[in-house]
């Protein structure tokens, strides 16, 4: 019988991670365009920091929005690919 080592396991790469990003942000916030500002994998997660456009509606003209720059930070488990951590508003520094 042979024993799984973390090395064995296989981690998710950064292209299915990026994927799993997508559709965390789609989930969370309805948003579809991001850029990923920093992603670092240690161990067994992932640590991603994005940078996206909020549309804040005009109270003055409902048809003109004003396009905000938000961050966030994402934890992803490298192995499953669950989501260990969300929050907007930070990021991460080297």
């Amino acid at each position: 019988m042979a024993i799984m080592t973390e090395k064995m396991i296989k981690n998710l790469t950064f292209s299915e991670i990026k994927q799993l990003v997508k559709e965390y942000l789609k989930t969370a916030l309805d948003i579809d365009e991001f850029t990923i500002t920093f992603a670092a994998q240690e161990s067994t997660q992932w640590r991603i920091a994005i940078s996206y456009f909020s549309e804040i509606k005009s109270a003055s003209d409902n048809s003109k929005a004003i396009r905000w720059p938000e961050t966030a930070i994402i934890r992803i488990d490298s192995i499953s690919g669950d989501l260990i951590e969300f929050k907007t508003g930070y990021t991460y520094s080297t």
